[in-house]
C-alpha cells in the first residue's frame, strides 16, 4: 500500500495532475476514504471495454503536423524522381551522359521542395473549403449526365413487319368468328338487336366491318410488298438514318444526395448552353422522314355518339397526384425543370424518365440549380458529363 501511494505521488508531480481510472471519481473527504460513484453510462462503458480519454490538444496538433510532413516528403520524393528519369531517357536514346553542376542540383532539389510544399498546401486548402461548404449548407447534390452513342438495328424493321402481319391475321380471324356468330343467331335474338338499335338511334359506327376487312387486306399487301423490297431500300436507309443518328447522343440525368441531411421539395433546373435537348418524338420524326416509312395501319370501326349540337366536351385538366414523386415537369429547348418530392442521404436516382437526346458537340457545358426546403442557400454547379461505352439502340424499344 505504501509503495502504491509513493508511485502515485511521483506520477502526480511529473504530470502535474492526478490521473484516475475513468470509472472512479475521487474526492477528498474528512476520513480520507475513496468515494466511488458509477453512473449508468459508466456501467455501459465498463461492460464493453475500458474507455480511453481523448488526447489533449497539443497531441492532436503533433499528429496533424506528422501527417503533413509525411505527405510533403512523399510528394517531394516522387517529384525528385523526375531528374534521374530524365538522365535515363537521355542516356538510353541519345547515348550521351549529362553532368550537371552541384549548384544546379541543389537549386533543383530546393525548387522541387517548394513545388511539393505548395501542392500539399493547396490540397489541404481545397479539403478545408469543401468541409466549410458542407458545414455551411448541410444539403448538397451532384448531377451527372450519362451520354450514349445511338445505333440503329436494320434487322428490327423486318421483325416488326412480321409482327404486324401476324396481328392482321389475328384481327381478321376475330372478325370472321364474330360474323359467323351473328349469322348463327336465331330470329328472336335478331329482333332483340333491332330493338336495341332503335333505342340507340343516335349511335353510329365510323365504318362497316366489311370496309375494315378490305382495309386490313390492303394493309397486309402493303406490308408484304415493303418486306419484299426492303433489301432494295435498305442501302438508302442506312445512309440517311446513320447521318441523322450521328448528330445526337442519348442523355440520362442522375441526381445524388451527397449532403449530410435528407431533403424535400427539391426544385431542379438543368440548363444546357447553346445546345438543344430534344425528346424522342422529335428525333424519331426526323429519322422516319429520312429513313423508314411504314405503311399506315387502318383504324378499327368505332361507335360515335351524335348530339344535336355536334359539340364536344372540353378536355379535363391534367391534375397531378399530390403524392407524386416527380412534379412540375417541363422540358424546353435547352432547359429542364422538375420538382422531386424527397431524397435521403446517399440516394441516387434518375431525374427525368423521358427519353431525351442532345446534339453532339465538342464542348458540352451544362449547369444545374437546386433550391429545396432544407437548403440554406441556392446550389449551383456544373453537370458532370460521363460517356458510356454501351450504345443505345434507337429502334429496339
Amino acid at each position: 500500500m505504501l509503495t502504491t501511494n509513493v508511485i502515485r505521488s511521483l506520477r502526480d508531480r511529473i504530470t502535474g495532475a492526478r490521473v484516475e481510472h475513468p470509472l472512479v471519481i475521487c474526492r477528498s473527504a474528512p476520513d480520507n476514504k475513496r468515494e466511488e460513484r458509477t453512473t449508468k453510462l459508466e456501467n455501459y462503458i465498463f461492460k464493453f471495454g475500458r474507455h480511453s480519454p481523448a488526447p489533449p490538444l497539443y497531441t492532436k496538433g503533433v499528429i496533424i503536423f506528422i501527417k503533413y510532413i509525411k505527405k510533403l516528403f512523399t510528394k517531394w520524393i516522387l517529384l525528385l524522381g523526375l531528374l534521374p528519369s530524365f538522365y535515363d531517357y537521355i542516356s538510353a536514346y541519345f547515348n550521351t551522359e549529362i553532368v550537371l553542376p552541384e549548384t544546379l542540383k541543389i537549386i533543383f532539389i530546393i525548387l522541387i521542395f517548394i513545388i511539393a510544399s505548395f501542392s500539399v498546401w493547396n490540397d489541404e486548402r481545397k479539403k478545408n473549403i469543401e468541409l466549410h461548404n458542407k458545414l455551411k449548407n448541410p444539403v448538397d447534390y451532384k448531377i451527372t449526365a450519362h451520354l450514349k452513342e445511338i445505333s440503329f438495328d436494320f434487322n428490327i424493321p423486318i421483325q416488326k413487319i412480321d409482327t404486324f402481319i401476324e396481328n392482321i391475321d389475328r384481327e381478321l380471324a376475330k372478325i370472321d368468328i364474330k360474323l359467323q356468330e351473328r349469322q348463327n343467331k336465331n330470329e328472336f335474338s335478331h329482333l332483340q338487336d333491332i330493338v336495341y338499335s332503335m333505342q340507340s338511334i343516335d349511335t353510329v359506327t365510323t365504318k362497316t366491318e366489311q370496309t375494315y376487312i378490305r382495309e386490313l387486306l390492303d394493309y397486309k399487301d402493303e406490308l408484304i410488298s415493303f418486306k419484299n423490297n426492303y433489301d432494295l431500300i435498305k442501302n438508302n436507309m442506312i445512309t440517311n438514318i446513320s447521318n441523322e443518328i450521328n448528330k445526337f447522343y442519348k442523355i440520362s440525368f442522375y441526381i445524388e444526395n451527397i449532403g449530410r441531411k435528407s431533403d424535400s421539395d427539391i426544385n431542379i433546373e438543368i440548363l444546357s448552353k447553346d445546345i438543344n435537348i430534344l425528346n424522342k418524338y422529335i428525333v424519331g420524326s426526323n429519322i422516319n422522314k429520312n429513313g423508314i416509312n411504314y405503311p399506315t395501319e387502318p383504324e378499327p370501326p368505332k361507335r360515335r355518339e351524335l348530339t344535336s349540337f355536334e359539340s364536344r366536351m372540353p378536355p379535363l385538366p391534367n391534375f397531378e397526384h399530390p403524392m407524386a414523386y416527380r412534379k412540375n415537369q417541363s422540358i424546353e429547348e435547352n432547359r429542364i425543370f422538375i420538382t422531386l418530392r424527397d431524397m435521403n442521404v446517399g440516394d441516387k436516382l434518375l431525374v427525368i424518365k423521358n427519353t431525351l437526346f442532345i446534339q453532339q458537340h465538342d464542348n458540352l457545358n451544362m449547369t444545374f440549380t437546386i433550391k429545396s426546403k432544407e437548403s440554406e442557400a441556392i446550389i449551383k454547379k456544373y453537370v458532370e458529363i460521363l460517356y458510356d461505352k454501351e450504345k443505345y439502340i434507337y429502334n429496339k424499344s
